[in-house]
């Protein structure tokens, strides 16, 4: 694209349209050379879907406007270039993830297999660490109980002891007195 054609179309996307009809009654020649340049200029962004036409005013399209972003014909053509690089690219990767895909099919059910073997293993593990440690809480617990029988009687004898031999200190206290 040319450059003064770039430049129209940059000119339309700032002012959203251009009017191209002839108000003036003066027609000079360079007048009519440029007016013909202008609209061969139109002609060609029409031709390329740049702009639209409604009577003698154009109006730029969403495609005009996408163009003009950048700052020239040539710059654009690269932006699609490497856009159409890229696509290329992914296509590309893409067929190799779907080949890979199509040959290992069974990979994802092997690794979820494997998953599910070893949760259950783990909760196997679990279950008998709780009930191992139920059990040993369970003994510790009637150990303990014991433990305070025996030490409760233990102390009731020792009183009974006590009392035995204060009694009998008594009792031998009582009878030598006597």
């Amino acid at each position: 694209m040319e450059k003064p054609i770039f430049d129209l179309l940059i000119e339309i996307s700032k002012n959203d349209f251009i009017d191209n009809e002839d108000k003036s009654n003066i027609t000079t020649r360079d007048k009519l050379i440029n007016r013909a340049e202008k609209q061969r200029q139109l002609d060609y962004l029409l031709s390329e879907g740049l702009v639209s036409r409604t009577n003698e005013i154009y109006i730029i399209t969403e495609y005009g406007y996408h163009i003009a972003q950048f700052n020239s014909w040539k710059e654009y053509l690269s932006h699609k270039k490497a856009l159409i690089q890229r696509q290329l690219k992914k296509e590309k990767y893409d067929l190799y993830i779907s080949w890979f895909q199509s040959k290992t099919g069974w990979f994802p059910y092997l690794v979820s297999i494997i998953g599910v073997v070893i949760s259950l293993y783990a909760l196997k593990n679990s279950k008998e660490k709780s009930l191992e440690k139920l059990q040993t809480t369970h003994k510790e617990t009637a150990n303990k109980q014991l433990k305070d029988i025996d030490s409760s009687t233990k102390n009731i004898q020792n009183e009974k002891a006590v009392d035995m031999d204060t009694f009998r200190l008594n009792h031998q206290k009582n009878t030598k007195s006597d």
